[in-house]
């Protein structure tokens, strides 16, 4: 029998550092709609049966299978502002790798491998460890476990807290289908031990079928809540929604090595011959493996399935490999923590608050400030932080909601990205009053270019990630509280100021200026007026055409000092190398155009020529 204390110190080393782990500002999309159907619920005073945010789908019946987690996330920003969501997912976070740590224990896990197991994997888990309602349905899956560990134990006490911990799920997170599951693994763990002699609570374990599937009606919908759960098992949403795909190898290395590293030594573990017939060990990990390996969105599920079970397993070892492995364990947890979780998700220190960086809160506050209302065709990942900034004065065309919107709904919404004229469609429908622009997504350059080129259309705000477009006859273009862009394009891509005619210069340095008054403009704020610095110099975008006499060798230094901004915030970027070694050479300050133009990389071939030809003698260095 363990001491009390040999197990609680594990536990809570588990549950400090989860909570550690997860004081990094909230950021996911997700969270602000979690945020926005919390507050719908509160000040309403009840769940909506129709769709209350996205006007496509208003008709059609909402069923919020997470509202509970959606309230409790509300109470938590109504209490504490952004701050107290951050202290809301920690605290979740401690929870949950608290109840990891005592599956482990009930499995036989020993302290120190469970810590261990615990911290070496626990950078993988850090960027799921966000203020969405899959952090508190993987807890309560852990609560399900102990509880039907009780129950078999003989504590008819546990029955009841089995009861409510399903009811929470139930209504908190979709995975708790996961409990019937769950509860036929311990039935047929409890049909082996009787037949070994031993009931181990088998008729116990039985009667809590009933209690389980009756649980998960307790929901506002009954039954009906389970078509929409299943509703997320079609195929083709594995292909449309970015974190329902598997995983993609090779884009994070320290994160792939983490999830084979778990995978596989939690499927070797079971080589030991003592660990050969541990069958409920191995019917845990492979329920939570398989989800893990079908979609990301699944991956947190390992921390409840395979480190309790790699734990146990390893606590097996003999006396003569306890010790090697604790050092062994010690190293590996250290260097995790240390070298692995800076080059992973969320790419965050401890914080608190939201992190914002790749949100529109400044195009939406225009919008605002503006008072430009109605409809609102916003790209697909951003539809619940339009919810929570702007709703109800602004309305979403869609949002992160699969099961929402449907395949129609969602192949509408690609189809209008793809051809402008679909669009025009769309917009024949709904009457648009605004349309939201993501700059940096790959699918979206041809409705940006078909709305810059639409008379029809204005854009009213542009920033380093955002464009806003309104109708030509919006409101706010009458009340003169929304100034157009006539000469500075949507796009990350400048070269089109080398064609400038110079009468739109003066304008255009107006317009760049009013990119840089955000501060989410000041990178394409910087690389504008860098690029229409070396314009008014006189220059071209060829190679050829940098190392010209400038027409005006003043524009070559306020280009230089854009530019170098630009790149001192941005290095990894060839092209604005390229363009700072242009002003470079330019200034005639030729060393450092060739140093600018070496350091864009050999993947950008007129920085590659550039460079040849300064070696050439072609740049005229200024004493």
């Amino acid at each position: 029998m363990n001491k009390p204390e040999s197990t609680l110190l594990p536990v809570l080393l588990l549950a400090f550092a989860a909570a550690a782990a997860a004081l990094y500002p909230s950021g996911d999309p997700d969270v602000f709609f979690h945020l926005a159907a919390g507050r719908q619920i509160v000040e309403s005073g009840g769940l909506p049966d129709l769709e209350p945010f996205c006007y496509p789908a208003a008709e059609r019946p909402f069923v919020n299978h997470e509202w509970l987690f959606d309230v409790a996330l509300w109470a938590a920003y109504a209490a504490g502002g952004d701050t107290g969501v951050v202290l809301f997912k920690s605290l979740l976070a401690a929870g949950l790798f608290a109840l990891v740590g005592l599956v482990g224990r009930r499995l036989g896990a020993g302290p120190w491998p469970l810590v261990l197991a615990g911290l070496v994997f626990l950078p993988l888990f850090r960027d799921s460890l966000e203020a969405r309602p899959h952090l508190a349905g993987y807890a309560l899956a852990a609560a399900t476990i102990l509880c039907l560990w009780g129950l078999e134990r003989g504590h008819k006490a546990w029955l009841a807290a089995l009861a409510l911990v399903v009811v929470l799920w139930v209504n908190s997170h979709g995975s708790f289908p996961l409990a019937v599951a769950l509860w036929a693994i311990w039935v047929v763990r409890g049909l082996r031990r009787r037949e070994s002699h031993n009931d181990g609570g088998l008729a116990r374990t039985l009667w809590a079928g009933p209690v389980v599937i009756l649980s998960c009606l307790a929901n506002p919908w009954g039954h009906e809540l389970l078509a929409t759960v299943f509703h997320h098992l079609e195929p083709t949403y594995r292909e449309l929604v970015p974190e329902w795909k598997p995983l993609s190898w090779g884009d994070e290395p320290a994160r792939d090595l983490l999830y084979l590293g778990l995978a596989a030594t939690a499927l070797l573990s079971f080589l030991p011959g003592p660990n050969r017939s541990r069958l409920t060990r191995l019917a845990l990990l492979v329920l939570f493996l398989v989800p893990a390996m079908l979609s990301t969105k699944f991956m947190l599920g390992l921390a409840v399935g395979a480190i309790p079970v790699l734990a146990a397993n390893l606590t097996v070892l003999s006396d003569k490999w306890q010790r090697p492995g604790r050092l062994t364990g010690s190293a590996l947890a250290v260097a995790s923590l240390g070298v692995l979780t800076p080059l992973l998700p969320p790419w965050q220190g401890p914080a608190l608050g939201f992190n914002l960086e790749d949100h529109p809160d400044e195009a939406l506050d225009h919008a605002a400030a503006a008072d430009l209302s109605g409809r609102l065709f916003n790209p697909f990942n951003h539809g619940g932080f339009c919810e929570f900034h702007s709703h109800p004065r602004l309305r979403t065309y869609i949002d992160g909601r699969a099961y929402v919107h449907g395949l129609d709904g969602i192949e509408t919404y690609l189809g209008a990205l793809a051809d402008y004229r679909n669009f025009r469609a769309q917009h024949l429908v709904h009457d648009f009053d605004g349309v939201l622009v993501d700059l940096l997504d790959p699918s979206f350059p041809r409705l940006t270019a078909g709305l810059w080129q639409d008379p029809d259309f204005h854009m009213v705000w542009l920033d380093s990630h955002f464009a806003l477009f309104v109708p030509a006859d919006s409101p706010g273009m009458g009340r003169g509280r929304l100034e157009t862009f006539e000469v500075i394009r949507p796009g990350t891509d400048p070269r089109y100021l080398y064609e400038l005619p110079r009468p739109d210069w003066p304008a255009a340095r107006r317009e760049i200026g009013r990119v840089l008054d955000s501060p989410g403009g000041e990178t394409l704020g910087r690389l504008l007026g860098g690029v229409l610095g070396l314009r008014e110099a006189g220059l071209t975008p060829d190679p050829e055409g940098s190392l010209k006499t400038p027409d005006d060798p003043t524009r070559c230094d306020v280009a230089s000092r854009d530019l170098e901004a630009l790149v001192a915030s941005r290095p990894a970027i060839p092209m604005f190398r390229y363009f700072l070694a242009a002003a470079r050479a330019c200034a005639g300050r030729c060393g450092e155009a060739r140093r600018e133009a070496l350091a864009a990389g050999g993947t950008f071939p007129d920085a590659v020529r550039l460079a040849e030809l300064i070696d050439q003698g072609r740049c005229r260095e200024t004493p």
